[in-house]
Parts: C-alpha cells; sequence; structure tokens
C-alpha cells in the first residue's frame, strides 16, 4: 500500500515514517507534489542520529557556497559541519547532543537561505521565466538531497 500525501497531513509525517520503513514511494510522491518538508522529515524520522548528522553534513555541504557568498562574514554553518563531521568520527555522548543541534541547524539554514535567495533572485530577475529557472534548480536541490538521504537510509539497512 502506497503512503500518500494526504495521509502524512492527517497522520503527520514523522508517525508515517516510522510506520513505513521503505520511503521510496513515499519520497517520490512527495517529490512529484513539492512536498520537499514532508519527504524529509518522513526520512529523518526513519534515521538514527548518526544517519541524519551525515545527511545533514552532505546536504549542508551542498549549497554553503551560496550562504557564504551571501554572508561572508557568517561562519556558523561552517563551524557546525565541522563540528557534525567531528562527531561522526567520535560519536561520543558527550558530543551527541551539542553537534546533532548544530548539524540540524546548520543544514536548515543552508537550505532555507539557498531558496530563499535563489527565489529572490528569481523574481527580481525577468519576471517569468527567471522565477521558473529559479524554481526548476530549488527542485533539483531539494531532490538531489532526498534521494542522498534516502540511500543514507538503505546503506544502512543492507
Amino acid at each position: 500500500m502506497a503512503t500518500t500525501i494526504a495521509e502524512i497531513e492527517q497522520d503527520g509525517a514523522a508517525e508515517q515514517g516510522k510506520k513505513r520503513r521503505n520511503v521510496d514511494e513515499l519520497l517520490n510522491e512527495a517529490i512529484s507534489k513539492g512536498a520537499y518538508y514532508d519527504a524529509a522529515y518522513a526520512l529523518a524520522a526513519v534515521m538514527g542520529p548518526s544517519q541524519r548528522v551525515e545527511w545533514a553534513v552532505w546536504s549542508a555541504e551542498q549549497v554553503i557556497n551560496i550562504f557564504e557568498e551571501n554572508y561572508p562574514g557568517d561562519d556558523r554553518p561552517g563551524a557546525a559541519i565541522n563540528a557534525a563531521k567531528s562527531y561522526l568520527k567520535n560519536p561520543s555522548v558527550g558530543n551527541a547532543a551539542k553537534t546533532l543541534n548544530a548539524a540540524n541547524a546548520a543544514a536548515y539554514a543552508v537550505v532555507y537561505a539557498a531558496a530563499a535567495d535563489a527565489a529572490a533572485a528569481g523574481d527580481a530577475a525577468n519576471g517569468g521565466a527567471a522565477a521558473a529557472a529559479g524554481d526548476a534548480a530549488r527542485k533539483a536541490m531539494f531532490t538531489k538531497i532526498l534521494h542522498k538521504g534516502l540511500a543514507i537510509l538503505k546503506q544502512a539497512e543492507s
């Protein structure tokens, strides 16, 4: 039975993620409907802490250059990425809470900043064509990030 976006909205992404370890159908449906955040939430719900950190680090590294170009004095995402990499090498209890929070915050901050900047650039440029290009770029990046999350999840299951 396929999980639908309506089920996610009714039951919550985390609950659906916990119920279904096979998230291929959910992921593909969410991507096709542009429900990237629902898919990310469901993937994160079925990942272990180290998997979430690995995914957050990888995701942040995909777009940190955009963040750094727009916010050259803000080194928090880079520092959080480095802290998360340290955690992955040594997942001690002492490092866990601090690093998990920093890695998740960094990934979301960078992705949201990149998406907002892409949207603003698209809207500010030549109207419809530029906005469509920004939407396509956002979709491609979210799709890439979500598929990497699925690969990380499956790697642990194999």
